[in-house]
């Protein structure tokens, strides 16, 4: 018979749950920590001042993560309004690249979406877009004016019942309203003190 060792039978040391839970604590944290640093290069010294001055903290790795996001697309400027309006990086980047975060925020609140946005041409930025989708005017329709009306003033045609090809024989010197109040006056012999129509959305001052 083989004799046992004695010291087989003793305790063989353990580790220490609570030891290893912590250094796996520290090992992610410093993780973060890294991966932090790596996004806040994206961010120009005046876009961190700018950002934490409106309350983003950049010692939280998951808020540095969130914001980087935006990049490389959007600086701060545009960065805050889209957070402001909870407006996340993913949805921003579907606009068009000619929209900012003031002009895509501007849509998003006037229920444009993107596919809509995009379906305007350049000449439109996205308060023109918004009046012209307020007052039932589609993007072919839009396109169909002649170059020189803008937004507001394609809107202000249209609700006067003047169609494109009639838009298009207005004068270059004459101003939209006042060739709104000729045609009318010729096609319904309305008085010439006819104010112009009122059009949805805002107009530019």
């Amino acid at each position: 018979m083989i004799p046992s060792n004695p010291e087989s039978k003793k305790d063989k040391p353990t580790e220490n749950p609570r030891k290893s839970t912590i250094l796996s604590k520290a090992h992610s944290a410093l993780e973060e920590i890294h991966t932090s640093i790596e996004y806040m290069k994206q961010f120009e010294d005046w876009e961190i001042r700018l950002l934490q001055e409106n309350g983003i903290d950049f010692t939280n790795p998951k808020e540095v993560k969130r914001i980087a996001e935006y990049k490389p697309r959007f600086n701060a400027e545009d960065i805050l309004p889209l957070l402001e309006n909870k407006i996340s990086a993913k949805k921003a980047k579907r606009y068009p690249e000619r929209f900012d975060g003031w002009s895509i925020t501007g849509l998003v609140q006037a229920n444009i979406n993107e596919t809509k946005a995009a379906s305007y041409p350049d000449r439109f930025d996205n308060m023109e877009i918004a009046t012209l989708v307020q007052n039932d005017i589609n993007a072919d329709l839009a396109k169909s004016y002649p170059k020189r009306f803008n937004g507001w003033e394609i809107a202000e045609l249209y609700l006067a019942g003047i169609k494109p090809e009639q838009a298009a024989l207005c004068p270059k010197k004459t101003k939209t309203w006042e060739f709104i109040k000729l045609a009318q006056a010729a096609q319904q012999e309305q008085p010439e003190s006819q104010q112009p129509p009122t059009i949805k959305g805002s107009t530019p001052e």
